[in-house]
């Protein structure tokens, strides 16, 4: 596999965290995962930006942030809760990606 893997998640969304191995395969952009070397690097922001996200049990949220985190294994794009419901749909990670850039014009 070449090149960065690409993970999109609501802000406030849990991630799950997958086990070395145990990757799932071609539904990985519906679902969004980490690896525990993943998790470990996002964590290690937390130095950094006080809050960003934490760790729960199975998983990791993400929290008072928005944009795009590059670690060395992947790119995750945080993207701000706009909608209501708490189904993941792909409406609604493009809404939520709207209103980010159109944040992002108007600051």
């Amino acid at each position: 596999m070449g090149g960065l893997r690409s993970v999109t998640v609501l802000e406030h969304e849990v991630i799950p965290i997958i086990e070395s191995g145990a990757e799932p395969g071609i539904m990985a952009d519906a679902y969004p995962w980490l690896s525990e070397a993943e998790a470990q690097a996002l964590l290690r922001l937390n130095d950094l930006r006080r809050g960003c996200c934490q760790r729960l049990s199975g998983g990791i949220r993400l929290a008072q942030h928005c944009g795009i985190v590059r670690l060395p294994p992947c790119v995750v794009e945080v993207l701000p809760k706009v909608g209501m419901a708490d189904a993941r749909t792909s409406d609604e990670l493009e809404r939520s990606r709207g209103a980010l850039l159109a944040m992002l014009r108007s600051a």
